[in-house]
């Protein structure tokens, strides 16, 4: 069965209608929601590579920031305020 939410997954695994595999972030938010248990997968065929797609003009330095505030665990410095969100819109429209 493929739905398009996480939230619908959720709902489907709390009525006994199979199991679903998630994102850490979705899974733990339903855990706390719909009385779900989770089990972290090990194996090699579950880990990810993830990438950032960016706009071809944007900074190097965003990204990188970005890859640093990820890596220390805390919230981007972009999504921390919106001024720095408005400043960084403004760069990425700019042609280099």
């Amino acid at each position: 069965m493929q739905v398009r939410s996480f939230d619908t997954v959720g709902h489907l695994v709390a009525a006994g209608l199979g199991i679903a595999l998630l994102p850490r972030g979705a899974a733990q938010a339903m855990v706390r929601a719909m009385g779900l248990q989770v089990r972290a997968l090990s194996d090699a065929w579950a880990r990810r590579e993830l990438l950032v797609a960016v706009a071809a003009a944007q900074s190097d330095a965003v990204v990188l920031q970005l890859r640093d505030d990820l890596l220390a665990g805390c919230r981007p410095r972009l999504a921390a305020n919106n001024t720095s969100r408005k400043t960084a819109a403004a760069a990425a429209r700019k042609p280099r």
